[in-house]
């Protein structure tokens, strides 16, 4: 693979994790009047939350950082398989609930991180 096109993926994983990072600060969930960003779900009281909160964050946080270090370039994969397993652990606690009532519930931060996640898996994986 040519050096510029490694930067070039290198660049696109970048723009995937702060995608993902953006959409921890969106609304996530939106229920009624209540709006639920990703920071919220750390500050949650249920525990699968606070975990699902805390995988997606740290994974996006730790392919973010990997970017700008080469000898961190191995983690990159590692963070993005973290993040995932916490949208995954987020879905099978609450999936039912979410699959119900998914137009009606989510909101504008669940679909940057998906977007994020696919601008990620893309930058991987081409």
């Amino acid at each position: 693979m040519s050096k510029h096109r490694k930067y070039s993926f290198n660049v696109l994983y970048l723009l995937g994790s702060i995608l993902i990072l953006l959409g921890l600060f969106l609304p996530v969930l939106n229920i009624g009047p209540i709006h639920i960003t990703g920071l919220k779900m750390l500050s949650n009281d249920r525990f699968s939350y606070v975990v699902a909160g805390i995988l997606i964050f740290v994974g996006a946080g730790v392919g973010f950082i990997a970017c700008f270090f080469p000898p961190l370039m191995q983690y990159k994969f590692s963070g993005f398989l973290m993040s995932i397993f916490g949208g995954v652990l987020l879905f099978i606690m609450y999936g039912s609930t979410l699959v119900k009532a998914f137009t009606k519930v989510a909101g504008p931060g669940f679909y940057v991180i998906i977007i994020g996640w696919v601008v990620a898996f893309i930058a991987l994986f081409a």
